[in-house]
């Protein structure tokens, strides 16, 4: 009776682990898809970011996808972004033309990131393996941080 129960116990503790080792490789199969997917959209210079949420270390609010987005191409931004307060970041107030633009593609850590200038204000999109991008505004006037995502245009 003994073997056998721990026959049962070995055979349960063998299925977790293969099917948790399943589930790794699907996901790692699942990242490398979205990571091509994404490295194909930046590298096609024309592309949009849409925020999702905005956040600080004082709270987090989700934003109007519609309202919240710059549209980015290796030249020119257009779009607003919203931050916790009332402050707006709205490339109709700037000149809008990009300065310092710059890719960093990390295959191994499956990230893209963006960087770039607009006048004084820096711009940093940081888009991890699952897909989800983190964008920060250092800005004179204001900073912002936002969760979102790169989309094709």
């Amino acid at each position: 009776m003994k073997k056998l129960i721990l026959l049962v116990v070995f055979f349960s503790f063998s299925t977790s682990f293969y099917i948790s080792a399943q589930s790794k490789k699907a996901q790692k199969e699942g990242f490398d898809a979205t990571h091509k997917s994404i490295k194909s959209i930046v590298n096609s210079k024309h592309y949009q970011y849409v925020g999702h949420s905005v956040y600080n270390s004082e709270g987090r609010k989700m934003l109007d996808t519609d309202s919240n987005q710059l549209e980015i191409n290796r030249k020119k931004v257009n779009g607003t972004l919203n931050s916790l307060d009332s402050f707006v970041y709205d490339t109709k107030t700037t000149n809008s033309k990009i300065s310092n633009y710059k890719i960093i593609l990390n295959d191994d850590k499956q990230t893209v990131v963006i960087q770039f200038n607009i006048e004084k204000d820096k711009f940093r999109i940081e888009v991890k393996p699952n897909g989800k991008a983190f964008l920060t505004l250092n800005s004179g006037i204001n900073n912002i941080s936002q969760t979102g995502m790169i989309k094709r245009i």
